[in-house]
């Protein structure tokens, strides 16, 4: 009897079949593989923060300090830990003792914080604050655990020694504000004050060997994302209508200064025009916002942004 062996049509059947199989398990493989190791990773996250709390115990009971004074760098050769190479940020605590550690990662994983004996993810949220070797920024846009940088400006202007430090003219009319008469909306010249200040403090100031992308203001696509509507279609005719979205920090620097209504904190268009209408806009103080040419003779506050490592973040 003459056996029959499979057609091309069957065999070319069988492959696809085979095809399609290969398809729909690689990547399930792929990602299970990849939630092992982060599973692995997050482990070894919990073991480094449970030995960081040992040590602390005997530490404290070695020592007569504080133990909110205690930094990471201060213990982390003499925490008593083997496994996978854990490297943290910052280490903090919670008010009622327990430790938090923050910035953590294996190898090339997510980034995670070690709190309530949990490790999860380390997100920073829109609004948070934070404090980078003493200076506080707040957060304005989410940075998730596989961003290894967080976008947030600073909590205080620039004062006015500030601004005329770094190439603001004018005089001083009031805390952390300086009147630009002559200034309009120069743009360079406000671009000038924010590179000089970035050069001053990210190279020889308060965050000397803080690794940062860039320094600039916010912009009109980071003030839309925080709440802002805008406006108009036109060239010159686009404003920003305050909404309840708006977080008050943004604008409202009442807790600090003592700055009257004209003062604006400054944006800048990505756009950029020869006239220089429409580059610069002005966040006023009751958060509404105006264009430049409406506030010539107004006082400016500038408060840069800045795109930071997290794990150069202090808490």
């Amino acid at each position: 009897m003459k056996k029959k062996g499979f057609t091309l049509i069957e065999l070319l059947a069988v492959l696809v079949v085979l095809a399609i199989l290969a398809l729909i398990t690689i990547p399930i493989t792929i990602k299970m593989i990849k939630n092992a190791k982060e599973n692995s990773y997050k482990r070894s996250i919990a073991t480094y923060g449970r030995a960081t709390e040992n040590y602390l115990g005997r530490y404290l009971t070695e020592h007569d300090v504080d133990y909110k004074t205690i930094k990471l760098s201060d213990i982390e050769d003499e925490i008593e830990y083997s496994g996978n190479d854990v490297t943290c940020n910052s280490l903090s605590f919670q008010d009622n003792g327990n430790v938090v550690l923050r910035g953590c990662y294996v190898n090339n994983s997510k980034v995670y914080k070690y709190i309530d004996r949990n490790v999860v993810e380390d997100k920073y949220e829109v609004g948070d604050l934070i404090t980078v070797n003493g200076i506080d920024f707040y957060v304005i846009a989410e940075s998730g655990a596989d961003k290894n940088y967080v976008t947030a400006i600073t909590r205080s202007p620039l004062s006015n020694d500030d601004l005329r430090q770094y190439g603001a003219a004018g005089w001083a009319n009031g805390m952390g504000q300086v009147t630009f008469r002559g200034f309009g909306y120069n743009s360079s010249l406000v671009r000038t004050v924010v590179d000089n200040w970035k050069d001053a403090q990210f190279e020889t100031g308060e965050l000397q060997e803080v690794d940062t992308y860039e320094a600039r203001l916010i912009t009109k696509e980071e003030l839309e994302k925080l709440g802002y509507e805008r406006e108009g279609t036109g060239e010159y005719d686009i404003n920003y209508l305050l909404t309840d979205k708006v977080p008050k920090y943004i604008y409202d620097l009442s807790d600090m200064y003592s700055i009257n209504s004209s003062a604006c904190i400054w944006t800048i268009n990505t756009r950029e025009t020869s006239s220089g209408h429409g580059e610069i806009y002005c966040i006023k103080v009751d958060g509404s916002v105006i264009g430049a040419d409406m506030f010539y003779y107004g006082g400016g506050i500038i408060r840069p942004v800045v795109n930071i490592k997290k794990d150069k973040i202090d808490s």
